[in-house]
């Protein structure tokens, strides 16, 4: 069941008014739709219908998909991080993230049943490596991508790709991240 409103935002290019479809919660098992929209990257758009620009959209959204036993919540908001505080680790996966992006690649993530905080390490140790050979190059951000590995963006666009290590995904959830939940069991990592 999604949560949906219909609120009027004001085109950034032609000044007019129209409304938009913002979900504030999707399950993944009853909003196929939507979650495909989310993948795609159209959820979080918008047209306007008197100029046709295309309009970034945030919100804050709960993506709920208990297949695979997950939340991730979209916010921007302080109090928004504290959502999981009363919620045991052990329950089911739940993370809180501040784009689409790093929405879209959680769900992707956790479909792919890959743990998101050995992926989060391999692209501080992709990225760190990027920007020592290129240090000319913008690079601000890496995202898991199943086809290509690691997509790279700069400010503005995607700058290329990289691949996904499957030997440096190991190694990282065998020995950082498991060493991390033997000296942590009781804390959300």
């Amino acid at each position: 069941m999604a949560n949906t409103s219909h609120p009027s935002i004001v085109c950034p290019m032609c000044g007019k008014r129209f409304p938009v479809a913002v979900h504030d919660f999707i399950s993944a098992e009853e909003n196929p739709d939507l979650r495909a929209s989310l993948l795609d990257g159209s959820l979080f758009t918008a047209v306007c219908p008197y100029c046709a620009d295309v309009v970034d959209l945030f919100y804050p959204c709960m993506y709920r998909d208990e297949k695979h036993r997950y939340f991730v919540y979209l916010t921007d908001e302080e109090e928004g991080r504290h959502i999981f505080d009363s919620l045991p680790p052990s329950v089911v996966r739940h993370r809180v993230v501040s784009d689409a992006n790093q929405m879209r690649e959680k769900i992707v993530l956790f479909d792919a049943g890959l743990d998101d905080r050995a992926v989060e390490v391999m692209k501080l140790i992709r990225l760190e490596s990027l920007r020592t050979r290129n240090p000319g190059i913008p690079i601000q951000a890496l995202y898991y991508d199943p086809q290509d590995g690691f997509a790279v963006y700069g400010e503005d666009e995607k700058l290329g790709t990289i691949r996904f290590d499957p030997k440096l995904y190991e190694a990282v959830e065998e020995q950082i991240i498991g060493r991390l939940e033997d000296m942590f069991p009781e804390q959300v990592i």
